[in-house]
């Protein structure tokens, strides 16, 4: 299972990083997302990605012991390159993150 979910991880951020220079190579950034504000539709699904951020972010907390390491990757990073840093920092700390949700006896 630990492969499958790295190999999912992993192209979940292979097509967010294409997807993301593919917009910034055709897309106009302000424009674009004046017209997502514009519908409920748009404003819900920008809403729904301030949320996720926000939980992912609690998520690195509880995981990274290294204060500047989640501020500046996370507040930043995340802010500029939305999902796909926290596909990055997942693939990095899998295994850390699997381990303290798995329960000790099934880990064997």
């Amino acid at each position: 299972m630990g492969k499958a979910c790295h190999g999912l991880i992993a192209v979940t951020a292979l097509a967010l990083i294409t997807m993301c220079a593919l917009g910034f190579a055709t897309g106009d950034i302000v424009k674009e997302t004046l017209s997502l504000l514009s519908m409920p539709w748009g404003r819900f699904v920008l809403a729904d990605v301030v949320a996720s951020f926000l939980l992912l972010s609690v998520l690195v907390q509880l995981v990274e012991r290294r204060l500047w390491l989640s501020v500046s990757l996370f507040f930043i990073a995340a802010l500029v390159l939305g999902s796909m840093t926290y596909c990055l920092w997942m693939l990095l700390r899998f295994r850390v993150i699997l381990a303290s949700v798995t329960p000790a006896t099934s880990r064997q």
